[in-house]
């Protein structure tokens, strides 16, 4: 299937494996943002493409990985990277954290830690 796939999805794809594979959370997190920025890019463009599904369950399986990769990234900056990461995927987390509620725990606790820090650090912007 991946010989038949455009460029740019294949670009992402390889960005979204080098994501799993870094040990480090903030390269990771930057890999894992770009990977499903280009495909969300891809579909916004080409929105009858018949690589939808394949697409879709990219991102599903990509984010799930981003889910179970959160208990390693406690600094802030792993953190905070890891955050914005998540906004390119709200709709995917919720799917799959509706259903597992060991992932659930896990995204409750990763944003519980630096939740108190963040809404400070926002608070002194806005002054």
């Amino acid at each position: 299937m991946t010989k038949d796939l455009p460029k740019e999805v294949k670009e992402a794809v390889d960005l979204l494996e080098e994501f799993e594979i870094s040990d480090s959370c903030v390269k990771s997190a930057r890999c894992f943002k770009d990977g499903i920025t280009m495909l969300n890019d891809y579909l916004e463009e080409y929105p009858d493409t018949p690589h939808t599904q394949y697409i879709n369950n990219i991102k599903i399986s990509y984010t799930r990985a981003l889910l179970r990769k959160l208990k390693d990234c406690t600094e802030w900056d792993d953190w905070i990277d890891i955050l914005l990461a998540t906004l390119e995927v709200r709709d995917e987390i919720e799917e799959i954290l509706a259903s597992d509620p060991l992932l659930r725990n896990e995204y409750d606790k990763f944003l519980a830690l630096w939740k108190d820090e963040l809404i400070e650090a926002l608070k002194l912007i806005r002054k």
